[in-house]
């Protein structure tokens, strides 16, 4: 089983009301290749293929839905945790307050018992400490819940998952920040699991 996480949203004063989580959990992460895949050949420009990826906060409205409708299509599911900043600067506290919304939110989840897991994380630390501080959240959270657990950090680009779960933060972000439900009601018959804190 294979789990992209990304996030959308900041733990600034201002900006985003919520800062969200989102987890795509499928066991066929060739599905979610050929959506990138897909847009890449059919809803470009020629000057937009030359960018290493596709991220929603850039795209247009066609592309975003059309990601949207797509992963509504695959056999994945959604996981979301959405936290409330109440005005607060979070922004020192950032790399201690992400790992433990990761692990809330992955402990949540039914995984079956025996499932190896393959957990995909976007890269935005290079330091080497702060990732392991994240993988020993993950591990804590889903031991003796799951037979295996392989963690990779990885660039975004490198990642067609990690694009595809970014349209489902970002869908998540307009719901729960700006009142926007347009985007997140094309993804809501895959969200299984929505938690707020």
């Amino acid at each position: 089983m294979f789990v992209f996480i990304d996030e959308s949203g900041d733990l600034g004063r201002f900006g985003s009301k919520f800062f969200v989580i989102a987890c795509l959990i499928t066991n066929n992460r060739v599905q979610l290749e050929r959506i990138v895949k897909r847009i890449r050949q059919r809803l470009l420009h020629k000057h937009e293929k030359e960018v290493p990826e596709i991220k929603a906060n850039s795209s247009s409205r066609l592309v975003r839905e059309k990601v949207l409708e797509m992963v509504s299509r695959t056999d994945a599911s959604i996981a979301i945790i959405a936290f409330e900043k109440k005005g607060q600067d979070l922004r020192l506290k950032s790399n201690e307050l992400y790992n433990q919304l990761v692990g809330s939110l992955l402990m949540e989840i039914n995984f079956s018992l025996n499932t190896r897991i393959e957990i995909i994380i976007d890269k935005k630390d290079s330091n080497q400490l702060l990732r392991k501080n994240l993988d020993a959240q993950i591990i804590k959270a889903l031991g003796g819940l799951v037979e295996g657990i392989k963690i990779r950090h990885m660039d975004s680009f490198n990642s067609k998952g990690l694009q595809v779960v970014d349209f489902v933060a970002w869908a998540a972000n307009r719901k729960f920040s700006f009142d926007d439900n347009s985007y997140y009601k094309i993804i809501e018959n895959k969200i299984n699991l929505v938690k707020k804190e």
